[in-house]
């Protein structure tokens, strides 16, 4: 086989490679770059809004107990490190699932 053959076929499946196999929901998470201006924010409003700036679903029922409120303010960073900061701060933690991000208590 030609060694121009052999480039050929591997840049193919490569290009095939990556088209059947998607990024995961958390790949996602790390490439969506956001930025956050949280002033005394509920839990469940930042939620929202990075759900709403990112585009990646999350799932989130607050408790009644809830009465956490968010003051925050971060550029230029990956989703699932602004889920980090904002969980963190409500004492929460998160995980994803095959298609959304599940916030629950730590």
């Amino acid at each position: 086989m030609k060694k121009t053959n052999l480039v050929s076929i591997l840049t193919t499946f490569l290009a095939l490679s990556a088209t059947a196999f998607p990024d995961t929901l958390e790949d996602k998470a790390k490439k969506i770059v956001i930025a956050l201006d949280f002033k005394d924010m509920s839990t469940a409003d930042a939620l929202k809004r990075i759900e709403k700036l990112s585009g990646v679903k999350i799932k989130y029922t607050p408790p009644a107990s809830d009465t956490a409120r968010i003051t925050l303010s971060l550029r230029n960073i990956p989703t699932d490190e602004a889920l980090k900061y904002v969980t963190g701060l409500a004492n929460l933690k998160f995980k994803y699932t095959a298609d959304s991000v599940e916030v629950v208590p730590q």
